[in-house]
């Protein structure tokens, strides 16, 4: 809701502006301004509304199939907007090649109203990441089952991995769309400028930054989605008639983790050097400077190197069940529930008892 206030009030100045001084403001950037005003007004409305139990119950109800939730709904709605009046306010191009009298946040390459940039992007992703939360959250309401065991005290049945995949994903496509923007820019028209380096680490930024990181969390889906098959599953779904042995899986935990892990260590790799390729000042990074390249390729890194610490946390947290035996490197697949992530309290006392229930 704050936000999307900031981006209303810096549109609604270019706008007033614009009149005063007799310039164009077209039907993309009322488009832009509808976004930003209908944005603040379904945020608020479901601030409001979660504040309150009885509210909280109809927006968090599965109304539809699929378990969407009016929340889930209003998220939905907003996130598709903004993704389509991202180009519109960010898109430096667009001022030059529509011959647009008044630029919205970027003319070119240089950020042209700071207020409507940031607040834009900040909007846009607050809805992104709260659509991925709540959308891979396997209770819509937002309550966490928690077992507890005489090893690991907290385990918490949640989305810590999923929601970390599916964000990076998002990331990456963000960073396909600004790299191509680039590379279709006027600054690499014509075969002799596409050959500059400042041209060429863009186009790696859509291999390496974008297509690559995405065949990975593809990767990572398809690991989970064995995870959740069993044996007889695949079986029928060849035409055999067989039926697998209950919690039986074509994937262990152990070994799901372990692959998970792995590729979560190669973003981390890949990602560094993406944003080595795209915001280094030596060689012509097309993302040096302030912009949606620099924000995107830093971003991504930082999720792949948060993400690696979250594994890195899985592993040492369930090793210590079974660090007496010196079994460190088996022990960081344990069988731990998908899309589970191991907390734990050392202030708890050994006979207390975890509530059943949390709310996040």
């Amino acid at each position: 809701a704050v936000t999307s206030a900031a981006a209303v009030a810096s549109v609604s100045q270019i706008e007033l502006g614009s009149k005063r001084a007799g310039l164009r403001f077209d039907a993309n950037d009322n488009y832009a301004l509808s976004t930003c005003a209908i944005s603040l007004i379904f945020s608020l409305f479901v601030a409001t509304g979660t504040r309150y139990a009885p509210m909280r119950t109809v927006l968090t109800k599965n109304l539809f199939p699929l378990k969407l939730t009016l929340e889930l709904a209003a998220l939905t709605i907003l996130s598709i907007m903004w993704a389509v009046a991202m180009p519109i306010i960010v898109s430096g191009n667009a001022h030059y090649n529509a011959g647009k009298d008044v630029p919205l946040a970027m003319a070119g390459t240089d950020i042209w109203n700071a207020n409507l940039y940031y607040s834009s992007w900040a909007s846009f992703l607050l809805c992104a990441y709260l659509w991925v939360e709540v959308f891979t959250l396997s209770d819509r309401r937002g309550t966490l089952k928690v077992d507890s065991s005489s090893s690991i005290r907290r385990v918490h049945a949640g989305n810590t991995f999923t929601k970390r995949w599916m964000l990076l994903f998002l990331n990456s496509v963000i960073l396909i769309s600004a790299s191509i923007g680039v590379y279709s820019s006027p600054s690499c028209e014509g075969d002799l400028l596409k050959q500059t380096p400042y041209c060429t680490r863009a186009l790696l930024g859509v291999l390496i930054g974008g297509v690559l990181q995405i065949l990975m969390t593809l990767g990572v889906a398809a690991l989970y989605r064995l995870r959740n098959m069993s044996p007889g599953q695949a079986r029928r779904g060849r035409g055999n008639n067989y039926s697998s042995p209950p919690g039986s899986s074509m994937l262990s935990a152990r070994r799901l983790n372990s692959g998970s892990g792995l590729m979560a260590l190669l973003s981390l790799i890949v990602q560094g050097v993406n944003a080595g390729l795209l915001t280094s000042p030596t060689g012509g990074g097309p993302g040096n400077v302030s912009g949606t390249l620099y924000f995107g390729s830093w971003l991504g890194l930082a999720l792949a190197f948060e993400m690696c610490l979250r594994y890195l946390e899985l592993c040492s947290t369930s090793s210590r069940s079974s660090s007496a035996n010196g079994n460190l490197l088996r022990s960081c697949g344990r069988s731990v529930k998908e899309e589970t992530t191991v907390f734990e309290d050392d202030d708890d006392d050994d006979d207390g008892h975890d509530a059943s229930t949390e709310e996040s």
